[in-house]
C-alpha cells in the first residue's frame, strides 16, 4: 500500500517505496514511468484516518489555555505587567492575540468585572484596543475598523482626549 507520495515543484521522487502495513514483503523501489502513474491514478489519495471536527472557541467543548478566561467564544488574558499601551499590544501579539475590540454592551460588562477583580489600586486599569494615535479624534480599533459611535455603552463623553495627565491629550482607551 502507498502511504506517501512526495511532489516537490512537479517533479517526483524516484525512490518512494510500496509496503503493506505489518507485512513481511520486503520494499520495492518503484521506477519513474510507474510513480508517474501512481501520481496520475491517486492524486487524491484519501486520508487513513479521518480529519478530526475544526474546534473554534464557540464550541461548548473549547478550552482556553490555562490563564486564559473564556467567555462569549473568545479567550481572554488580563495582564498585570505595567506597561504601555503600545508594550501590552506587542505582548499581545507574541501571545497570539490582540488588545481587546468590544462589540457589545454584554462583553464589556463581562469585562468590566473581571477587570475589578483584577485592580489593586485606583491608578490600576487595563489597556483596551482603541486608539486615535493616526488621527487625532479617529478612534480606530487595532483591526483598523473605526469606533461605532452608535454603541451606547460608552459613557456619552467617551472616548475622550482626557488632558490630566498630559497636556498633549491620551491616544488609546483603558477600562
Amino acid at each position: 500500500m502507498l502511504r506517501n507520495l512526495e511532489l516537490k515543484q512537479g517533479t517526483v521522487q524516484t525512490n518512494v517505496a510500496v509496503t503493506e502495513p505489518c507485512s513481511t514483503i520486503p520494499t520495492t523501489t518503484l521506477q519513474p514511468p510507474e510513480i508517474i502513474m501512481l501520481t496520475q491514478s491517486y492524486s487524491t489519495i484519501p486520508p487513513t484516518t479521518p480529519q478530526p471536527p475544526a474546534i473554534t472557541t464557540d464550541d461548548p467543548c473549547y478550552k482556553c489555555e490555562d490563564g486564559w478566561k473564556q467567555h462569549g467564544g473568545k479567550c481572554y488574558f488580563f495582564s498585570t505587567s505595567k506597561s504601555s499601551w503600545n508594550e501590552s499590544s506587542t505582548e499581545c501579539i507574541t501571545k497570539g492575540g490582540d488588545l481587546v475590540k468590544i462589540d457589545s454592551s454584554e462583553e464589556q460588562s463581562f469585562l468590566r468585572i473581571a477587570i475589578q477583580q483584577k485592580i489593586e489600586g485606583y491608578d490600576d486599569f487595563f489597556w483596551i484596543g482603541l486608539t486615535d494615535s493616526a488621527v487625532e479624534g479617529r478612534w480606530l480599533w487595532v483591526d483598523g475598523s473605526p469606533l461605532n459611535e452608535g454603541l451606547t455603552f460608552w459613557f456619552s463623553h467617551e472616548p475622550d482626549d482626557w488632558t490630566g495627565e498630559d497636556p498633549g491629550g491620551e491616544d488609546c482607551a483603558s477600562m
